[in-house]
């Protein structure tokens, strides 16, 4: 498909020159390719698994609050399902036992494919987390199927805490990134798309891949015909309040 192009001025702060600018852009009849630029650019794995983002994970995409999901991993963890899930820190001890920890899910109807997938293609390394000296990150200690869990939100913490840890340890997800430059008069305008060229740890977290954008393909020299242009006027926005 034919995105929007990105002007590249951005914005003008002058009414009159930019009237006069649409004018000029708006008596051609095509704008020319000037250049197109492609490159891969890798998505990182997920770091190890903290109390804070696990609560912010309960809270945006499950509508369980803050207390009540503490509440729940605690339980999860006394039942020997987690490790302890108050830490902020998100690098895995040295002597670890991923693999073991991934060849647990091995029989599991819920997550056996990510498992034995993961296995087959080789467990990656994680990423060099941050160790503030209090516990390990969060992460499954015994294998559980929905069922067992009752399958309400208790299986769902379990379940998230599952795939981020698969994730963590899944290879790095690549995409081919694809930047346009056009150009109608003395103007210029670009687009960019992105295609996956590698899903890697997005298998085990597929709400996350979000990232395509699909434009088609241009050729450098080449003429394509300008169908609308419009001119927007707008104001700014002020910033939003200051957070922690």
């Amino acid at each position: 498909r034919f995105p929007d192009l990105e002007w590249g001025r951005g914005r003008l702060f002058d009414n009159n020159i930019a009237d006069l600018i649409f004018k000029n852009v708006k008596s051609h009849k095509s704008v020319i390719v000037k250049s197109v630029t492609k490159r891969e650019e890798k998505r990182p794995r997920p770091l190890g698994l903290k109390t804070t983002d696990l609560l912010k994970i309960c809270s945006s995409s499950m509508g369980i609050g803050s207390h009540d999901a503490m509440h729940i991993a605690e339980n999860l963890y006394t039942q020997g399902y987690i490790s302890y899930p108050r830490t902020e820190s998100t690098a895995y001890p040295e002597h670890f036992e991923i693999k073991e920890t991934v060849n647990m899910f091995r029989q599991s109807n819920e997550l056996g494919s990510l498992a034995r997938d993961l296995i087959q293609q080789g467990v990656c390394r994680p990423r060099s987390g941050t160790d503030v000296g209090d516990h390990p990150p969060i992460t499954p200690t015994k294998c559980a199927s929905q069922s067992e869990l009752g399958g309400g939100v208790e299986w769902r913490i379990y379940n998230y805490i599952c795939q981020h840890f698969l994730a963590s340890v899944s290879p790095d997800c690549v995409f081919e990134k694809t930047r346009v430059e056009f150009t109608a008069g003395q103007e210029e305008f670009s687009c960019t798309g992105k295609k996956m060229i590698e899903e890697g740890w997005l298998v085990c977290m597929p709400w996350l891949n979000n990232e395509n954008i699909n434009i088609s393909e241009f050729k450098e020299g080449e003429h394509i015909n300008i169908y609308s242009c419009s001119l927007y006027n707008g104001e700014t926005s002020p910033p939003d309040y200051l957070t922690e």
